[in-house]
């Protein structure tokens, strides 16, 4: 027999959980997502919004200075944020790293950061016609201190659109964008969905 399976993504994974709970048909149980906008809908791709550029190889082709100034607009790291304006001899090797890793993920194809890549990964970055594609239910965990260009809890909401399942949304106080995994008032609501 099938067991049923339960899906939990974070961020960029949430493009692949979604995915994968279409694929899975009824042995998908539930989706819980955090901190990641819908796959379909309203709100433009994380590559327009923020860098205003369409493809990866566009993003490759931004300086580090505008790499970083991105993160900043989008996760609002107080860690990042006072480096935003100097140059980049002056990064401390961590601002470096992260760049780096943020350079790989988004001209990565498993970034599903741009339109293309949704198309790619789903068939379409427009909502379907019909029904939703879903019947499960969708719990998504927004971060209450995510910036306006990152993944807000109004941008989230557009994931109940998927699913004839029911939605729910929660917002997560005093949490960021990567905090949201780790805060123990978030583990608490995942907990408490999962069951």
């Amino acid at each position: 027999a099938s067991r049923p399976i339960l899906l939990l993504a974070h961020s960029h994974g949430a493009v692949a959980a979604y995915g994968l709970a279409r694929a899975l048909g009824s042995r998908a149980r539930k989706l819980l997502i955090c901190a990641r906008r819908s796959v379909h809908g309203p709100t433009p791709p994380l590559l327009r919004e923020v860098w205003n550029v369409e493809t990866k190889s566009e993003f490759g082709q931004l300086s580090d200075e505008a790499v970083l100034r991105g993160l900043v607009a989008a996760y609002q790291s107080t860690a990042l944020a006072p480096h935003a304006e100097m140059p980049r001899a002056s990064w401390p090797p961590a601002v470096s790293e992260t760049v780096g890793l943020a350079r790989k993920l988004y001209t990565s194809p498993l970034g599903l950061c741009s339109e293309e890549d949704i198309v790619r990964a789903l068939g379409s970055f427009e909502p379907p016609d019909g029904p939703p594609p879903l019947s499960l239910p969708i719990v998504a965990l927004a971060a209450a201190r995510e910036a306006a260009q990152g993944e807000t809890a109004a941008k989230m909401g557009e994931w109940g659109k998927l699913t004839s399942g029911g939605f729910r949304l929660h917002t997560v106080p005093n949490v960021d964008h990567m905090g949201i995994v780790l805060n123990k008032e978030a583990q608490c609501i995942l907990v408490d969905e999962m069951v």
